[in-house]
């Protein structure tokens, strides 16, 4: 005579809940197991913001300015995350949360020009790179700063 309202895959064995709420470890497996393939099916329905990973190469003889700078944009061209790299070897990085200590990066408070705007001007060559060429730059910035701490 009990009634239970939960999804199908957590309708047996029986007395499911009542079994995690007392501990059972194989019960309270199958129940996270349930929760993250629900997670995983969820996130997998929100189409993720188009983003955009540029590569600008600098040319110019200024020391305290970047020879390359690395950018990941949201659909607004902001700034979401920056690598800079020194012609000294500092590679410095930015981020909401925020930036090196070592280096002058910090964000754009206005949106990145489009490609072509930025290549007209003859000091910079940009060009677009992947997510992946980005997460490659950036975990070095991130292992940059933890060698000169």
């Amino acid at each position: 005579g009990v009634l239970y309202a939960g999804p199908p895959e957590l309708h047996e064995p029986p007395y499911f809940f009542e079994r995690w709420h007392d501990g059972d470890r194989e019960i309270q497996r199958r129940f996270h197991g349930y929760v993250q393939h629900l997670c995983h099916t969820e996130k997998a329905l929100i189409p993720e913001p188009p983003t955009t990973y540029l590569r600008v190469a600098c040319k110019h003889s200024d020391s305290a300015s970047p020879i390359t700078v690395y950018r990941e944009l949201d659909e607004e061209r902001s700034e979401v995350r920056k690598v800079e790299v020194f012609a000294d070897g500092r590679i410095g990085y930015a981020e909401a949360r925020g930036s090196t200590w070592y280096a002058p990066t910090a964000l754009d408070d206005r949106p990145v020009p489009e490609l072509a705007d930025i290549a007209s001007n003859p000091e910079f060559e940009p060009s677009e790179i992947t997510r992946l060429e980005f997460e490659v730059i950036w975990d070095k910035a991130l292992t940059a700063e933890e060698s000169a701490g």
